[in-house]
């Protein structure tokens, strides 16, 4: 190897161990796409592609939230029960109380904050562990969608949601667009805010955040309610997207939404991570399983697959914790 040839793949390294945290996964991303087009026969198509970006879109904006409890150092085990609920809740509504489109959307994204406000209260001010919370916060809201339901699916849906759930704009579709409006919206914060600062600051070491004038507990409370608003948001899209719901319809999100989250590269220890990385984790994520669905693999298999990279990325999620440390 010649000295030119020694100083680039040098300065790679470097540049590549700088930021491993987003690198990372961008190669994995990038892996994962190149062996699924030659494995899959209809992988590396348009349509499939664009379906892949479809599913990808209630996760993305799940995961703006979910994202900001991890960079907090945090963790929200509710959230996919929650979203169950506010889909139940806005078919249930329609159907029984017949509450026009104009009443309903507000009153569910109200509802969702004053979820997050609850959980949040709970972890800010009465200093319950968020794991403790949050898991019994999502019994309560499978109960609830269980009461109301009585085991029956919902079909009603306000015709703005199922249009903003399927409908397309110049062959693009409308709900990934709004994914990733939100998306970009959030990474704003993150990036060019105080509050943004703040969140990480709390997530990187919460005692210093006090010292230096940060009201921890408010930020923790807003998060929470952030993640609230977020949930309420996916809950009437995905209801949109299905055309119907039922007790336990968004179930799966919860460990699709905290997987992705951490396959990106957001710390599950706080303070490290991003919107960007949930982004790529998503779709990490989809084109993970896309493509073990083309490859016709045992649904028995593919769960034991995708558990195992799970915890692969969690220690991956570890260990750039201490190299990132060891630079810094």
């Amino acid at each position: 190897m010649s000295d030119s040839d020694k100083g680039f793949y040098e300065r790679f390294l470097d540049l590549f161990n700088k930021h491993i945290r987003i690198m990372a996964p961008i190669l994995t991303l990038v892996v994962l796409t190149i062996f699924f087009s030659f494995v899959g026969v209809r992988f590396a198509t348009v349509q499939n592609m664009t379906n892949i970006l479809r599913n990808s879109a209630l996760l993305i904006i799940l995961g703006c939230g979910i994202t900001m409890i991890l960079l907090i150092a945090e963790i929200d085990l509710s959230f996919a029960n929650m979203m169950t609920l506010i889909s139940v809740l806005t078919s249930y509504l329609l159907v029984n109380r017949q509450w026009p489109s104009s009443l309903n959307i507000p009153s569910m994204l109200i509802l969702g904050i004053l979820f997050g406000l609850l959980n949040g209260a709970c972890v800010a001010y009465i200093t319950i562990p968020s794991f403790a919370v949050t898991l019994a916060s999502m019994t309560i809201f499978n109960g609830a969608s269980e009461w109301l339901t009585e085991g029956r699916p919902f079909f009603k849906v306000p015709e703005i949601l199922y249009y903003l759930g399927n409908a397309s704009f110049e062959n693009i579709p409308i709900l990934v667009a709004i994914a990733f409006g939100i998306a970009l919206i959030f990474y704003f914060v993150l990036k060019y805010t105080r509050f943004g600062r703040y969140v990480y600051m709390v997530g990187g070491n919460s005692e210093a955040a006090r010292l230096a004038g940060v009201n921890v507990k408010l930020i923790r409370l807003e998060v929470f309610a952030i993640m609230g608003l977020t949930v309420a948001v996916a809950g009437m899209l995905g209801l949109g997207r299905l055309g119907s719901t039922q007790t336990g319809t968004f179930e799966s999100l919860l460990i699709a939404g905290i997987a992705a989250t951490v396959i990106g590269g957001t710390s599950l220890f706080g303070g490290e991570g991003g919107i960007g990385h949930t982004i790529i984790g998503v779709f990490i994520w989809y084109v993970l399983r896309n493509g073990l669905d083309l490859m016709n693999i045992s649904i028995y298999l593919k769960s034991m697959v995708i558990g195992i990279i799970l915890l692969l990325a969690l220690i991956f999620n570890l260990y750039l914790q201490r190299r990132s440390a060891q630079i810094k």
